[in-house]
């Protein structure tokens, strides 16, 4: 009986609201696509690129320790003594095998790369069939793509030290980096397809808002968590939380490949309908 009324209840609602019945079509073709199948696949090809990713940044980390340095740097951003005790074991460790760790990093990187972007083309194939060819072209959509992403993780670690330095209102910040966001994904729902940017931007905006809503949530609430789960799950445990989160980024990446195709469908529909009237 629940379930009937709110059925009901929505298709009224979806006959009463443009928006309503959107989201309801994007739900259908969500399912219909197997969406939820395709961002496990593409959150696990992220957290792979992320491991390079990692040991660069550790070997970096290893140019670029020293007690002094590290101790000014905690100071000036206001990081946690938790984050600093792990910087500092983590740069002393890398200090003495940095060289390996990049040549390495970017070696994987690279490999990396390559596959992730296989794997994103296979989402904006899956949603718009034929959208981006596998021919050379799929060696600069990579290098896009990684790119893309790269940006965004550089304003994820970014943000909070930028926030700290500059003690930016968590409101101002948080609309700041939703900008940033959108425009870092118009690049990545773009994919292999032709027009404009702007056809993309209903896609951009909605990975926006969402990778914001779960950046929010990672720098105000999941630290005192993740402390808490390393000490009683150990590093699979946050490993295992990463990738759940990695599931959530994924997500929003097919929805808004969704939404940008919806929305082009009901634009191409529009003209016809003007036609038909004036005839």
């Amino acid at each position: 009986m629940r379930t009937t009324a709110a059925r009901e209840g929505f298709a009224s609602a979806a006959g009463r609201f443009p928006a309503v019945r959107l989201t309801g079509r994007l739900l259908r073709r969500d399912l219909e696509i197997a969406g939820p199948l395709l961002a496990a696949a593409l959150a696990f090809r992220i957290f792979v690129w992320l491991l390079p990713c990692v040991l660069i940044l550790v070997a970096l980390l290893g140019f670029w320790w020293s007690g002094t340095t590290l101790g000014e740097f905690v100071r000036t951003t206001g990081l946690s003594p938790l984050t600093a005790s792990l910087l500092e074991n983590v740069g002393r460790q890398a200090e003495q095998s940095r060289l390996i760790a990049l040549g390495v990093g970017v070696g994987s990187l690279a490999i990396a790369s390559f596959t992730l972007g296989r794997a994103l083309d296979g989402v904006a194939n899956r949603v718009r069939p034929g959208s981006c060819p596998r021919d050379f072209t799929a060696l600069a959509r990579a290098g896009r793509y990684t790119a893309v992403l790269l940006g965004i993780l550089v304003a994820c670690l970014g943000g909070p030290l930028l926030e700290a330095v500059l003690h930016l209102p968590t409101a101002v910040m948080s609309v700041l980096m939703t900008g940033v966001f959108v425009l870092l994904g118009l690049p990545l729902l773009r994919a292999g397809q032709p027009g404009p940017y702007r056809a993309y931007l209903p896609g951009a905006v909605l990975f926006g808002l969402g990778m914001e809503g779960l950046r929010a949530v990672a720098v105000h609430f999941l630290p005192s968590k993740l402390s808490r789960a390393s000490e009683l799950y150990g590093t699979l445990g946050v490993a295992a939380a990463a990738l759940v989160w990695l599931m959530l980024i994924a997500r929003f990446v097919v929805l808004a490949h969704l939404l940008n195709l919806l929305l082009s469908e009901q634009e191409d529909r529009l003209p016809r309908s003007s036609d038909d009237s004036t005839s």
